[in-house]
């Protein structure tokens, strides 16, 4: 083992040989796109985890769950988002032109 540069107890004999792999920490800030993407959906964060709590306590796996229920979710807030603003103007719109004539 000495012949090979490593002492007796595992610790190699020319410290500067050595590579360190693992960073002491790794910080990302998101961006203006995450957060807005975030607080947007919010109610569809709430409506996820309740999803995946619930099949988490029948015995299906939470990781799994996460990735097929939250994507669902988000569209389908973002739909009926998109929907009840398009009602709300269709009818605003009903409502002016009715006025008008």
């Amino acid at each position: 083992m000495v012949a090979l540069g490593i002492s007796v107890n595992g610790f190699a004999r020319n410290a500067g040989d050595c590579v360190e792999w693992d960073p002491e920490y790794i910080w990302v800030t998101p961006g203006l796109m995450e957060r807005a993407l975030v607080f947007s959906a919010f109610p569809a964060f709430i409506i996820g985890l309740a999803v995946v709590r619930g099949l988490g306590h029948l015995g299906v796996s939470e990781v799994a769950t996460f990735m097929v229920a939250m994507p669902l979710c988000i569209a389908l807030w973002f739909d009926s988002v998109g929907w009840l603003l398009d009602r709300w103007t269709y009818k605003r719109r009903a409502r002016v032109v009715a006025t008008s004539s």
